[in-house]
């Protein structure tokens, strides 16, 4: 049994952001996702804004949105660290989670989302973005058709698949037939219509 005093300096809590970064660091990399987004939450109580467990807490629960997983009152709490990461980044369009930084403004009702996505398209050429801004329904004329056209290739883009399976859907089951399993499928066009619900 393992158990903690004061003794030695146990009880020194200096240690517990490191301690939480590194857990969370781990099961990041092990692919533990409920872990990583537990591990870095409990990191910004410690330290708010902390741009590691910012970037970790952003990406375990897009993941977990991924796979349908998470809690409804988790997400709120996911678009603000999208906030603060945002606010955080000088030029927050380079940034490497931009695409998903812009998904959980979107989502929160936020036009700086669609104005994120529509930057990275125009100076980036970005097919994520482009993908991105025609699931959610604010393609200009003419996008959707180049984002029909846009190839599958081995540096696959998760919103560029998105978009192959709501609006090329024989083309995706062409592709998948050779690449990926029935299962794998099924998930994907679950999570586009969960990342992106179809308007009614």
């Amino acid at each position: 049994m393992i158990t903690f005093t004061s003794w030695f300096g146990a009880a020194d809590q200096s240690t517990y952001l490191q301690d939480h970064l590194l857990l969370t660091a781990a099961a990041e990399s092990s692919g533990a996702v409920q872990i990583t987004w537990t591990e870095a939450r409990a990191a910004l109580v410690m330290r708010p804004g902390h741009p590691d467990a910012l970037r970790m807490g952003l990406t375990s629960y897009f993941n977990l949105l991924l796979t349908g997983a998470p809690a409804d009152d988790s997400e709120k709490i996911w678009q603000d660290i999208s906030r603060q990461l945002y606010a955080q980044t000088a030029v927050p369009a380079r940034h490497r989670h931009a695409n998903i930084v812009a998904l959980a403004l979107w989502r929160a009702g936020e036009p700086a989302g669609l104005n994120l996505w529509r930057q990275r398209w125009l100076e980036n050429s970005d097919p994520d973005a482009l993908t991105a801004l025609c699931l959610t329904g604010q393609a200009r004329p003419g996008e959707i058709e180049h984002a029909q056209a846009l190839p599958l290739t081995a540096a696959l883009n998760i919103f560029l698949l998105m978009a192959k399976a709501r609006f090329s859907p024989g083309e995706l089951e062409a592709w998948a037939r050779g690449n990926r399993s029935p299962k794998w499928l099924a998930a994907l066009r679950v999570a586009t219509d969960n990342l992106f619900p179809v308007p009614r």
